[in-house]
């Protein structure tokens, strides 16, 4: 869109509005309906594409910043949930009504866990936070206000099913399955799971110099003149 189509936006704009604003509430409802973990963080990711999307679609260069933040909060937050979802998987039942109990049996498991649902969920001061907030100042700058409004319907369905993931996984009492020990956790799963866990804080905690390479990047695809004059003088 930005290098090879920019006078294309205009007439995209509104179709990719609707995609967004469709990808955005599947992702939520169908997240919503699973009993299953990993089906469920799937569905998340559809979810969360839809923000970039709506980012796109209104073409400003905050807009675009907001996506290149989007993308790498959701980069981590999304490998944390599934390295830890993965690690749950092999050693306790995924399905949300027999799992349970897991706070009790490996704190550190729930709470990276629980650092990477946060992420996801928007909560400050994680990097979700900031990327939410950053889609949802383009949206209100360009005044997509459907479109921002539906992007909030979204941040409150994520916030409400990483909620109860969580609760049902880690808090809840577990069924008869989840009452024995569970077995060792090597050390090698644990340090890249607390890795990316203390990097979805630590991204929030430092957003400010993320934000400006991000808003140096959006201004960038914006007004793409000198990246495509570089790569012309290289092509000649």
């Amino acid at each position: 869109v930005t290098v090879v189509f920019p006078g294309e936006l205009d007439m995209l704009s509104p179709l990719l509005a609707w995609c967004a604003a469709l990808t955005i509430i599947v992702g939520g409802l169908g997240a919503l309906a699973q009993k299953d973990m990993k089906r469920t963080l799937c569905y998340m990711i559809v979810g969360h594409i839809g923000y970039m999307i709506a980012a796109i679609s209104v073409g400003t260069a905050l807009a675009y910043a907001a996506v290149l933040f989007f993308l790498v909060h959701d980069m981590l937050a999304k490998c944390c949930l599934f390295l830890t979802a993965g690690s749950i998987a092999k050693r306790t039942p995924q399905d949300l009504d027999s799992g349970g109990d897991l706070w009790r049996r490996d704190p550190v498991l729930s709470s990276c866990f629980g650092f990477g649902a946060m992420d996801l969920a928007g909560l400050p001061p994680f990097s979700g936070f900031f990327a939410k907030l950053l889609v949802l100042m383009a949206l209100f700058q360009s005044g997509a206000y459907a479109l921002a409004g539906v992007a909030l319907i979204g941040a409150f369905l994520t916030l409400f099913i990483m909620a109860r993931l969580w609760i049902q996984l880690c808090w809840e009492p577990g069924s008869a399955a989840t009452a024995a020990p569970l077995d060792p956790h090597p050390l090698s799963q644990r340090m890249p799971i607390a890795g990316l866990a203390l990097l979805c804080l630590l991204v929030g905690l430092a957003a400010g110099p993320v934000i400006n390479s991000a808003l140096r990047a959006g201004e960038d695809l914006k007004t793409p003149v000198a990246y495509r004059q570089a790569l012309l003088r290289d092509a000649k």
